[in-house]
Protein backbone atom coordinates (compact mmCIF):
# COMPACT_ATOMS: atom_id res chain seq x y z
CA UNK A 1 0.00 0.00 0.00
CA UNK A 2 3.20 2.45 0.98
CA UNK A 3 4.88 1.48 -2.78
CA UNK A 4 0.98 2.13 -4.39
CA UNK A 5 0.56 5.77 -2.70
CA UNK A 6 4.23 7.01 -3.15
CA UNK A 7 3.82 5.47 -7.08
CA UNK A 8 0.56 7.35 -7.25
CA UNK A 9 2.71 10.83 -6.03
CA UNK A 10 5.37 10.32 -8.44
CA UNK A 11 3.04 9.92 -10.93
CA UNK A 12 1.42 13.39 -9.75
CA UNK A 13 4.45 14.86 -9.92
CA UNK A 14 5.45 13.68 -13.71
CA UNK A 15 1.66 15.07 -14.44
CA UNK A 16 2.34 18.40 -13.04
CA UNK A 17 6.18 19.21 -14.80
CA UNK A 18 4.22 17.31 -17.85
CA UNK A 19 1.36 20.54 -17.76
CA UNK A 20 3.73 23.15 -16.69
CA UNK A 21 5.67 22.18 -19.71
CA UNK A 22 2.35 22.21 -22.08
CA UNK A 23 1.74 25.83 -20.51
CA UNK A 24 5.14 27.17 -21.16
CA UNK A 25 4.78 26.16 -24.91
CA UNK A 26 2.45 27.98 -26.61
CA UNK A 27 -0.60 25.85 -29.05
CA UNK A 28 0.89 27.40 -32.41
CA UNK A 29 4.42 26.03 -31.55
CA UNK A 30 4.00 22.37 -30.07
CA UNK A 31 3.38 20.95 -33.94
CA UNK A 32 6.50 22.68 -35.12
CA UNK A 33 8.45 21.92 -32.00
CA UNK A 34 6.94 18.02 -32.91
CA UNK A 35 8.54 18.19 -36.20
CA UNK A 36 11.77 20.16 -35.41
CA UNK A 37 11.83 17.06 -32.71
CA UNK A 38 11.15 14.02 -35.06
CA UNK A 39 14.13 15.44 -37.44
CA UNK A 40 16.37 15.00 -34.15
CA UNK A 41 14.93 11.48 -33.96
CA UNK A 42 12.81 12.06 -31.20
CA UNK A 43 9.76 10.67 -31.35
CA UNK A 44 7.44 12.66 -28.37
CA UNK A 45 8.31 16.21 -27.02
CA UNK A 46 9.53 16.13 -23.79
CA UNK A 47 6.56 18.33 -21.78
CA UNK A 48 8.13 16.74 -18.39
CA UNK A 49 11.56 17.65 -18.85
CA UNK A 50 10.57 20.63 -20.10
CA UNK A 51 8.68 21.77 -16.82
CA UNK A 52 11.22 20.17 -14.90
CA UNK A 53 14.02 22.23 -16.69
CA UNK A 54 11.58 25.35 -15.62
CA UNK A 55 10.87 24.41 -12.27
CA UNK A 56 15.02 24.30 -11.89
CA UNK A 57 16.02 27.40 -13.70
CA UNK A 58 13.20 29.35 -11.16
CA UNK A 59 15.07 27.69 -8.16
CA UNK A 60 18.39 28.45 -9.26
CA UNK A 61 17.25 32.36 -9.98
CA UNK A 62 15.74 32.38 -6.45
CA UNK A 63 19.05 31.05 -4.79
CA UNK A 64 20.90 33.64 -6.92
CA UNK A 65 18.14 36.78 -5.77
CA UNK A 66 18.28 35.56 -1.89
CA UNK A 67 22.14 34.98 -1.98
CA UNK A 68 23.15 38.34 -4.64
CA UNK A 69 20.71 40.48 -4.16
CA UNK A 70 18.98 40.53 -1.51
CA UNK A 71 22.13 41.61 0.86
CA UNK A 72 22.95 44.57 -1.38
CA UNK A 73 18.98 45.65 -0.66
CA UNK A 74 19.00 49.26 1.30
CA UNK A 75 17.64 48.89 4.79
CA UNK A 76 14.33 49.81 6.56
CA UNK A 77 13.92 51.10 9.86
CA UNK A 78 10.60 49.78 10.97
CA UNK A 79 9.06 51.09 14.26
CA UNK A 80 8.75 47.66 16.94
CA UNK A 81 5.52 46.15 16.34
CA UNK A 82 4.14 43.71 18.63
CA UNK A 83 2.55 41.50 15.74
CA UNK A 84 3.41 40.60 12.67
CA UNK A 85 2.13 42.65 9.89
CA UNK A 86 -1.05 41.71 8.21
CA UNK A 87 -1.48 41.15 4.35
CA UNK A 88 -3.29 44.15 3.74
CA UNK A 89 -0.97 46.22 5.83
CA UNK A 90 2.24 44.64 3.92
CA UNK A 91 0.68 45.58 0.73
CA UNK A 92 -0.17 49.28 2.09
CA UNK A 93 3.58 49.34 3.05
CA UNK A 94 5.12 48.72 -0.37
CA UNK A 95 3.02 51.30 -1.91
CA UNK A 96 3.50 53.68 0.66
CA UNK A 97 7.13 53.37 1.07
CA UNK A 98 9.48 54.23 -1.14
CA UNK A 99 12.12 52.35 0.09
CA UNK A 100 10.29 49.02 0.56
CA UNK A 101 8.61 49.50 -3.01
CA UNK A 102 12.36 49.91 -4.73
CA UNK A 103 13.42 46.54 -2.90
CA UNK A 104 10.23 45.29 -3.72
CA UNK A 105 10.96 46.03 -7.92
CA UNK A 106 14.38 44.93 -7.20
CA UNK A 107 13.74 41.79 -6.31
CA UNK A 108 11.13 40.46 -8.61
CA UNK A 109 12.97 42.22 -11.29
CA UNK A 110 16.51 40.53 -10.71
CA UNK A 111 14.31 37.34 -9.86
CA UNK A 112 12.33 37.85 -13.54
CA UNK A 113 16.04 38.45 -15.41
CA UNK A 114 17.75 35.46 -13.63
CA UNK A 115 14.96 33.21 -15.14
CA UNK A 116 14.63 34.91 -18.41
CA UNK A 117 18.49 35.05 -18.80
CA UNK A 118 18.79 30.93 -17.10
CA UNK A 119 15.86 30.04 -19.84
CA UNK A 120 17.61 31.95 -22.66
CA UNK A 121 20.96 29.86 -21.71
CA UNK A 122 19.00 26.66 -21.65
CA UNK A 123 17.52 27.24 -24.98
CA UNK A 124 20.62 28.01 -26.71
CA UNK A 125 22.05 24.71 -25.38
CA UNK A 126 19.55 22.39 -25.87
CA UNK A 127 19.38 24.53 -29.81
CA UNK A 128 22.71 23.44 -30.64
CA UNK A 129 22.11 19.99 -29.42
CA UNK A 130 19.07 19.02 -31.48
CA UNK A 131 21.54 20.56 -34.14
CA UNK A 132 24.16 18.57 -34.01
CA UNK A 133 21.91 15.54 -33.63
CA UNK A 134 20.12 15.89 -36.50
CA UNK A 135 23.13 16.95 -38.82
CA UNK A 136 24.57 13.48 -37.54
CA UNK A 137 21.16 12.17 -38.41
CA UNK A 138 21.69 13.61 -41.76
CA UNK A 139 24.83 12.47 -42.38
CA UNK A 140 24.24 9.06 -41.36
CA UNK A 141 21.21 9.23 -44.47
CA UNK A 142 23.62 10.59 -46.49
CA UNK A 143 26.19 7.95 -45.69
CA UNK A 144 23.83 4.50 -46.47
CA UNK A 145 21.67 6.40 -49.58
CA UNK A 146 23.77 5.09 -52.63
CA UNK A 147 23.48 1.29 -50.18
CA UNK A 148 19.73 2.30 -50.34
CA UNK A 149 19.35 2.92 -54.25
CA UNK A 150 21.25 0.16 -55.23
CA UNK A 151 18.93 -2.27 -53.34
CA UNK A 152 15.88 -0.06 -54.83
CA UNK A 153 17.46 -0.61 -58.25
CA UNK A 154 17.60 -4.34 -57.93
CA UNK A 155 13.76 -4.29 -56.82
CA UNK A 156 12.75 -2.33 -59.62
CA UNK A 157 14.75 -4.20 -62.09
CA UNK A 158 12.66 -7.22 -60.61
CA UNK A 159 9.90 -5.56 -61.67
CA UNK A 160 8.17 -3.72 -58.46
CA UNK A 161 7.00 -0.61 -58.62
CA UNK A 162 8.42 2.13 -57.27
CA UNK A 163 6.48 2.34 -54.30
CA UNK A 164 7.08 -1.40 -53.55
CA UNK A 165 11.15 -1.46 -54.21
CA UNK A 166 11.10 1.53 -52.00
CA UNK A 167 9.45 -0.18 -48.86
CA UNK A 168 10.94 -3.74 -49.38
CA UNK A 169 14.56 -1.71 -49.55
CA UNK A 170 13.71 -1.06 -45.98
CA UNK A 171 16.89 -2.46 -43.55
CA UNK A 172 18.10 -2.11 -39.92
CA UNK A 173 21.35 -1.42 -41.30
CA UNK A 174 19.78 1.66 -42.83
CA UNK A 175 18.86 3.16 -39.14
CA UNK A 176 17.73 6.89 -39.74
CA UNK A 177 17.21 6.32 -43.38
CA UNK A 178 14.79 3.17 -42.81
CA UNK A 179 12.75 5.22 -40.02
CA UNK A 180 12.22 7.83 -42.34
CA UNK A 181 11.33 5.49 -45.17
CA UNK A 182 8.83 4.27 -43.20
CA UNK A 183 7.27 7.44 -42.07
CA UNK A 184 6.60 8.12 -45.93
CA UNK A 185 4.90 4.29 -45.98
CA UNK A 186 2.97 5.46 -43.72
CA UNK A 187 2.28 8.94 -44.86
CA UNK A 188 0.99 6.93 -48.12
CA UNK A 189 -0.86 4.12 -46.85
CA UNK A 190 -2.79 7.07 -45.16
CA UNK A 191 -3.81 8.52 -48.34
CA UNK A 192 -1.44 10.72 -48.98
CA UNK A 193 0.40 11.03 -52.76
CA UNK A 194 3.95 8.94 -53.20
CA UNK A 195 5.27 11.87 -55.00
CA UNK A 196 4.20 14.38 -52.62
CA UNK A 197 5.31 12.17 -49.83
CA UNK A 198 8.62 12.19 -51.13
CA UNK A 199 8.98 15.76 -51.90
CA UNK A 200 8.12 16.40 -47.94
CA UNK A 201 10.85 14.30 -46.91
CA UNK A 202 13.25 16.09 -49.28
CA UNK A 203 12.66 19.17 -48.02
CA UNK A 204 12.43 18.01 -44.22
CA UNK A 205 16.57 18.26 -44.20
CA UNK A 206 18.89 20.78 -44.94
CA UNK A 207 20.98 18.15 -46.80
CA UNK A 208 21.12 18.90 -51.00
CA UNK A 209 21.86 15.48 -51.78
CA UNK A 210 18.64 14.18 -49.92
CA UNK A 211 16.83 17.13 -51.41
CA UNK A 212 18.19 16.64 -55.37
CA UNK A 213 18.13 12.68 -55.23
CA UNK A 214 14.40 12.39 -53.63
CA UNK A 215 13.32 15.08 -55.83
CA UNK A 216 14.53 13.57 -58.79
CA UNK A 217 12.99 10.13 -58.23
CA UNK A 218 9.47 11.90 -57.87
CA UNK A 219 9.59 13.99 -61.23
CA UNK A 220 10.89 10.99 -62.78
CA UNK A 221 8.09 8.66 -61.63
CA UNK A 222 5.69 11.29 -62.13
CA UNK A 223 6.71 11.59 -65.79
CA UNK A 224 6.75 7.84 -66.07
CA UNK A 225 10.09 7.59 -67.03
CA UNK A 226 12.73 4.64 -66.88
CA UNK A 227 13.03 3.97 -62.94
CA UNK A 228 16.05 1.91 -62.59
CA UNK A 229 17.97 3.88 -65.15
CA UNK A 230 17.56 6.82 -63.06
CA UNK A 231 18.26 5.25 -59.37
CA UNK A 232 21.81 4.54 -61.18
CA UNK A 233 22.31 7.28 -62.65
CA UNK A 234 21.57 8.96 -59.03
CA UNK A 235 24.04 6.39 -57.73
CA UNK A 236 26.84 7.08 -60.07
CA UNK A 237 26.49 10.68 -59.74
CA UNK A 238 26.49 10.41 -55.38
CA UNK A 239 29.51 7.95 -55.44
CA UNK A 240 31.08 11.02 -57.37
CA UNK A 241 30.71 13.12 -54.93
CA UNK A 242 31.38 11.39 -52.37
CA UNK A 243 35.08 10.77 -53.58
CA UNK A 244 35.49 14.34 -54.93
CA UNK A 245 34.49 15.48 -50.66
CA UNK A 246 36.90 13.20 -49.64
CA UNK A 247 40.08 14.60 -52.58
CA UNK A 248 38.77 18.23 -51.01
CA UNK A 249 38.58 17.18 -47.09
CA UNK A 250 42.55 15.13 -47.43
CA UNK A 251 43.73 18.58 -49.66
CA UNK A 252 42.72 20.47 -46.55
CA UNK A 253 44.44 18.41 -43.73
CA UNK A 254 47.80 20.54 -44.11
CA UNK A 255 45.28 23.54 -43.23
CA UNK A 256 43.78 21.94 -40.34
CA UNK A 257 46.75 20.97 -38.50
CA UNK A 258 48.16 24.45 -39.29
CA UNK A 259 45.16 26.26 -37.07
CA UNK A 260 45.37 23.27 -34.84
CA UNK A 261 49.29 24.16 -34.11
CA UNK A 262 48.16 27.22 -33.65
CA UNK A 263 45.51 27.07 -31.23
CA UNK A 264 46.53 24.44 -29.03
CA UNK A 265 50.08 25.10 -28.70
CA UNK A 266 51.87 28.74 -29.94
CA UNK A 267 48.99 30.70 -28.81
CA UNK A 268 49.30 29.57 -25.13
CA UNK A 269 53.01 30.07 -24.95
CA UNK A 270 52.82 33.90 -26.73
CA UNK A 271 50.30 34.66 -23.73
CA UNK A 272 51.95 32.36 -21.04
CA UNK A 273 55.30 34.71 -22.13
CA UNK A 274 53.62 37.63 -22.28
CA UNK A 275 52.28 37.44 -19.06
CA UNK A 276 55.58 36.27 -17.06
CA UNK A 277 57.11 39.49 -19.09
CA UNK A 278 54.63 42.25 -18.03
CA UNK A 279 55.55 40.85 -14.56
CA UNK A 280 59.29 40.99 -15.07
CA UNK A 281 58.95 44.71 -16.18
CA UNK A 282 57.15 45.51 -13.46
CA UNK A 283 59.59 44.21 -10.68
CA UNK A 284 62.51 45.99 -13.01
CA UNK A 285 60.01 49.73 -12.67
CA UNK A 286 60.18 48.63 -9.04
CA UNK A 287 63.39 48.15 -8.18
CA UNK A 288 64.76 51.47 -10.27
CA UNK A 289 62.22 53.62 -9.68
CA UNK A 290 64.90 56.39 -8.69
CA UNK A 291 67.00 55.89 -11.89
CA UNK A 292 67.43 59.26 -13.30
CA UNK A 293 67.47 61.26 -9.81
CA UNK A 294 71.51 61.19 -8.55
CA UNK A 295 72.62 63.73 -6.42
CA UNK A 296 70.15 65.73 -7.45
CA UNK A 297 70.89 65.86 -11.54
CA UNK A 298 67.23 65.86 -13.29
CA UNK A 299 68.47 63.10 -15.58
CA UNK A 300 65.56 62.36 -18.57
CA UNK A 301 65.50 58.81 -18.07
CA UNK A 302 62.87 58.20 -15.48
CA UNK A 303 61.87 54.07 -15.68
CA UNK A 304 59.27 55.30 -13.06
CA UNK A 305 57.60 57.18 -15.41
CA UNK A 306 56.54 53.93 -17.86
CA UNK A 307 53.67 53.04 -14.61
CA UNK A 308 53.99 49.81 -15.37
CA UNK A 309 51.93 47.92 -12.76
CA UNK A 310 48.94 44.86 -13.25
CA UNK A 311 46.45 43.08 -11.04
CA UNK A 312 47.63 39.64 -12.29
CA UNK A 313 44.61 37.30 -11.20
CA UNK A 314 43.14 39.66 -13.96
CA UNK A 315 45.06 39.31 -16.49
CA UNK A 316 45.16 35.62 -16.12
CA UNK A 317 41.46 35.12 -16.28
CA UNK A 318 41.24 37.82 -19.43
CA UNK A 319 44.55 35.68 -20.96
CA UNK A 320 42.19 32.25 -20.15
CA UNK A 321 39.39 33.62 -21.68
CA UNK A 322 40.97 34.67 -24.92
CA UNK A 323 42.49 31.20 -25.49
CA UNK A 324 39.08 29.62 -25.22
CA UNK A 325 37.42 32.41 -27.61
CA UNK A 326 40.80 31.14 -30.10
CA UNK A 327 40.09 27.96 -29.59
CA UNK A 328 36.31 28.35 -30.26
CA UNK A 329 36.97 30.68 -33.36
CA UNK A 330 39.28 27.66 -34.64
CA UNK A 331 36.52 25.26 -33.97
CA UNK A 332 34.57 27.59 -36.26
CA UNK A 333 36.97 27.28 -38.90
CA UNK A 334 37.74 23.60 -38.88
CA UNK A 335 34.20 22.73 -38.80
CA UNK A 336 33.75 24.71 -42.34
CA UNK A 337 37.30 23.37 -43.30
CA UNK A 338 36.41 19.66 -42.75
CA UNK A 339 32.48 19.36 -43.43
CA UNK A 340 31.38 22.14 -44.95
CA UNK A 341 28.54 23.26 -42.17
CA UNK A 342 28.96 24.93 -38.99
CA UNK A 343 26.21 22.32 -37.14
CA UNK A 344 29.61 19.74 -36.88
CA UNK A 345 31.19 22.56 -34.71
CA UNK A 346 29.85 21.19 -31.32
CA UNK A 347 32.12 18.56 -31.20
CA UNK A 348 35.45 20.66 -32.31
CA UNK A 349 34.79 22.72 -29.90
CA UNK A 350 34.78 20.40 -26.85
CA UNK A 351 38.33 19.03 -28.41
CA UNK A 352 39.76 22.19 -29.19
CA UNK A 353 38.81 24.16 -26.07
CA UNK A 354 39.71 21.04 -24.13
CA UNK A 355 43.18 20.59 -25.15
CA UNK A 356 43.60 24.64 -25.87
CA UNK A 357 42.79 25.35 -22.12
CA UNK A 358 45.54 22.14 -20.91
CA UNK A 359 48.02 22.91 -23.35
CA UNK A 360 47.50 27.03 -21.70
CA UNK A 361 47.62 25.62 -17.86
CA UNK A 362 50.37 23.21 -18.66
CA UNK A 363 52.86 25.60 -20.68
CA UNK A 364 51.49 28.80 -18.11
CA UNK A 365 53.08 26.97 -14.96
CA UNK A 366 56.70 25.77 -16.86
CA UNK A 367 56.87 29.18 -18.23
CA UNK A 368 56.29 30.59 -14.77
CA UNK A 369 58.78 28.47 -12.86
CA UNK A 370 61.55 29.10 -16.03
CA UNK A 371 61.00 32.73 -15.41
CA UNK A 372 61.06 33.04 -11.58
CA UNK A 373 64.52 30.21 -11.84
CA UNK A 374 66.10 33.45 -14.60
CA UNK A 375 65.29 36.58 -12.95
CA UNK A 376 64.74 35.27 -9.34
CA UNK A 377 67.09 37.99 -8.27
CA UNK A 378 64.40 40.87 -9.22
Amino acid sequence: MKKDSANKENEKGFIFLSELGRVIIPNKIRPRLRDYLLKAGIEEVPYTFIGFIAVLALFVSGIYVVFSVVPSLEKVTMPGLDRPLTFFESFGLILTNKVVFLNFLTVFGSLFLALGGSLFLVFILFYVYFEYRIYKRTVSMEKVLPDFLRQVSQNLKAGLTLDKALWNSIDPSYKELSFEIRLMAKRVMVGEDLVSAMFTFAKKYNSPELLRTFSLLAESNKSGSEMAYIVDSVVDSLEKNKSLKDEIRATSTAYTIFISIIVIVIIPLLFSLAFNLVGVLESITGKFENVGQVQGANLPLNIADLNISFDPSMLYYFILGAVIVSSFTASLLISIIRNGDLRATPKYVLVYCTLSILSFLGIFNVVSKLFSSLFSAL
